[in-house]
């Protein structure tokens, strides 16, 4: 095989100094050979020019301008010096003439991309902040589009706008269009706003738009604590993101909790949908969405929340639960982080408990005076059982927690069994349920009898055991309060005796039940006296004092942004209490049906959800709509048999007997979710009663 010959420098030359017939010179058929070159090695012959010519030192004429460049000069904006300049760099960097333009300080930039604009007639965007489209950026990666100098801006139909620097780049614009299969229109922009976000989409920045513009504002003093440690892969790009400090990802994570704090939310909820990543804060008790990030965020801020709560990073498949601390502005915050597998990914709910000292107190609670006393007077009981009923998120801990810490008492011995723990108080010793190695309520209940109680805490009455257990606990000498989910209080008597509790049995053990609703308050900066129409009121029943055209006192937050223009803001509860008589012990104890039951409840004088909602609306902390939401159940569980006699209707009222379709909310006042939660508790409220049409007990 032949060889071929290795390249020396200056060996064209010495070929060309052989004359023919030389050995090793070969004379090219057709062809005149060229004189000996005398000019030396590395001499370049101009285009045109005979060597005699190029060797006596004959100059070349100046460089012809291109149209762009006559335009840079005849505008004032760069001088013919700098144009020769930025073309000798031009050619050693191989970038376009409109980058290397950029890069000098004379050159203004407004002035460049005005004469850009005029040379090409491209569309000029001078906005300083870019962002990227997800979805004009397609399944492209990041490195593409920084390669090419390009941002994909934003996709109208099957025409793909993108911001360049230099709009006479058509080879980048032709490598875009054969990779997306779509027209590209190019966007003018500043090259340096250009740079920033080509910089900030590879560093991720990008997926949380604006929002990291907020930070330093929002984690001022704001300091994380994660509970522990989880594997780190560095084959996940996203978990090494998730895992430094500076980070985007960390810095994003940072100011949804920060902002969360500070509005005072419960919980976080963070949703992998098709195409977003939706975050939802619940305050108040409503959920309300926040902000929306690309569905590619959703892999780096989920893997930032795991690494808080020591959850196992690479899992995605099972559900996990976690704990994390967190300090912001010298207060103490715990976490509870729970993920969930769903279709598009994963879910997290960040339920958010203050530690720095939490206020329990029943005075703030919101309880009516006279149910305060009598509750007050309940918990100093030596034994029995106390039950507080409601849905979830209805202040049922909060309310025991109150209670157990006005009891507190050095003499007394005092255990709770929850599932999990939320807080942790002096004087009360906690036991957490752990299902999985056999401690359930029960178990642990069993154990606590043997150390001498005084006082027990159930987290939840949830099956037979557990009630048999509270039950005799409650039969020998102890005070047990706990908690079950039903619409009323009656209807923990019911669900008690479904879990195989007798009649008898439950009338010597049970002292009360307090059901129990959380209601909306009226925002105290921006209220202002409103008279609703009676029309309104129907559906909660005759109102002490009220006239055909409304009623006096009520209140309406106008809008303010202390409560960011709801016209709500706080809550408060709103309860009834069932004490156990000797009357409603005697019907138990003879298995009396639930009319005649429901019937002696009233004739004891019991203020139900809907009457204790009434007088908040009268007293101007709350609105009729929001009573209408929470009592809800208590509404629809009546029928007119079952109510007493209502009041003769006024002229032009509503009569005070509700009728089934006014139970519910309206649409404009109740919430997508509120609705729907208020007609399956219609469905289901079997047992409820109403107090419509009734004045309150004095």
């Amino acid at each position: 095989m032949r060889r071929s010959r290795p390249y020396r420098p200056g060996g064209g030359a010495a070929l060309r100094s052989l004359k023919p017939g030389t050995p090793g010179c070969r004379r090219v058929p057709g062809r005149t050979p060229r004189p000996p070159d005398t000019r030396g090695e590395g001499t370049k012959v101009p285009d045109g020019k005979e060597p005699e010519a190029a060797a006596s030192g004959e100059r070349r004429g100046p460089r012809r301008l291109t149209r762009i460049e006559s335009l840079l000069v005849e505008r004032g904006v760069a001088e013919r010096a700098v144009l020769d300049a930025v073309k000798e760099r031009q050619h050693e960097s191989r970038r376009s003439l409109a980058e290397c333009l950029a890069e000098v300080e004379t050159v203004g930039e407004l002035a460049l991309i005005r004469v850009l604009a005029e040379a090409t007639g491209a569309e000029v965007e001078l906005s300083d902040h870019l962002v990227a489209d997800p979805t004009a950026a397609g399944d492209l990666d990041p490195d593409f589009w920084s390669r090419l100098g390009v941002l994909p801006l934003r996709l109208e139909g099957e025409l793909l706008r993108v911001a360049t620097g230099d709009p006479l780049n058509v080879h980048s614009f032709d490598e875009i269009a054969r990779a997306t299969q779509r027209e590209v229109k190019p966007i003018l922009v500043r090259p340096s706003a250009l740079l920033k976000a080509l910089k900030a989409r590879a560093r991720g920045e990008d997926l949380f738009g604006g929002m990291l513009e907020k930070a330093s504002a929002l984690i001022d003093g704001f300091e994380l604590l994660p509970a522990g440690r989880a594997p780190v892969h560095a084959a996940d790009e996203h978990v090494v993101d998730a895992t430094d400090m500076d980070a985007p990802t960390v810095r994003a994570v940072n100011v949804i909790l920060a902002d969360a704090i500070a509005r005072r939310a419960s919980d976080i909820h963070i949703e992998a949908e098709q195409g977003q990543l939706r975050i939802r804060f619940r305050i108040d008790g409503a959920l309300q969405e926040v902000m929306s990030l690309p569905a590619n965020a959703a892999q780096p801020v989920l893997s930032r929340i795991k690494i808080l709560g020591g959850l196992d990073i690479i899992e995605t498949r099972r559900p996990q639960d976690g704990r994390a601390k967190v300090s912001s502005r010298k207060r103490a915050y715990d976490l509870r982080i729970s993920t969930l597998p769903s279709y598009f990914g994963e879910k997290a709910v960040i339920r958010i408990l203050d530690a720095t000292a939490p206020s329990f107190e029943l005075e703030r609670s919101g309880l009516a005076p006279d149910l305060l006393a009598r509750w007050r007077e309940l918990i100093r009981r030596p034994n029995g059982m106390l039950l507080l009923t409601g849905p979830t998120g209805s202040g049922k801990t909060s309310t025991l927690y109150a209670s157990l810490l006005e009891i507190r008492d050095p003499s007394l011995n005092i255990a709770a069994v929850e599932d999990p723990v939320e807080y942790q108080f002096p004087g009360i010793v906690h036991v957490p349920v752990r299902s999985d190695i056999g401690m359930t309520f029960a178990a642990a209940l069993r154990s606590i009898l043997r150390q001498e109680p005084d006082v027990l805490l159930v987290g939840e009455i949830r099956d037979a055991e557990t009630a048999q257990i509270a039950v005799q606990a409650a039969m020998t000498g102890h005070l047990v309060l706990s908690t079950q989910h039903t619409n009323d209080a009656y209807g923990a008597i019911p669900r008690l005796l479904d879990l195989g509790i007798e009649g008898p049995m439950l009338a010597s053990c049970l002292a009360a039940v307090m059901a129990q609703r959380l209601a909306r308050t009226i925002c105290s900066r921006c209220a202002e006296p409103h008279l609703y129409p009676q029309s309104e009121l129907a559906a909660l029943g005759a109102l002490p004092g009220a006239s055909a055209d409304g009623v006096a006192g009520p209140r309406r937050g106008k809008g303010c942004s202390s409560c960011r223009e709801t016209g709500l803001q706080g809550r408060t509860a709103v309860a009834e209490l069932l004490v156990m008589t000797p009357a409603l012990g005697h019907l138990l104890t003879r298995g009396a049906e639930k009319r005649e039951l429901q019937e002696q409840i009233r004739r004891d004088g019991t203020t139900s959800l809907v009457e204790a909602g009434l007088r908040l609306v009268l007293e101007g902390k709350c609105t009729p709509e929001e009573i209408l939401e929470v009592a809800a159940g208590e509404i629809s569980g009546a029928s007119p048999a079952e109510a007493p006699d209502a009041p003769p209707p006024q002229p032009d009222a509503v009569p005070a007997t509700p009728a089934a379709p006014a139970a519910a909310p309206p649409e404009s006042c109740a919430s997508p979710w509120r609705r729907r939660r208020a007609s399956a508790t219609r469905s289901s409220a079997t047992t409820t009663r109403s107090r419509a049409g009734s004045p309150p007990p004095p």
